[in-house]
């Protein structure tokens, strides 16, 4: 199977998880709850892990892969 096809289903997840965020970041900013800054939390890790999955499928004989937070 082609690697755009393993990885294209975790970008689309990725980008389904970066726009949850989002919406949870606009409500967070009009009226901060700490429940939603725990999901917000929970919603950075799995971008970090899903896009660190895609890294390893694309470049598989490098090392630990880096993914950084910055989104937007």
């Amino acid at each position: 199977m082609n690697i755009n096809l393993d990885t294209r289903m975790l970008r689309d997840y990725a980008s389904h998880l970066e726009r949850r965020f989002n919406r949870l970041e606009v409500k967070e900013l009009k009226a901060p709850d700490r429940r939603r800054e725990q999901q917000m939390e929970r919603y950075l890790n799995e971008i970090e892990a899903v896009l660190s999955l895609i890294d390893r499928i694309e470049n598989p004989g490098n090392g630990p892969a880096f993914t950084s937070r910055t989104m937007h």
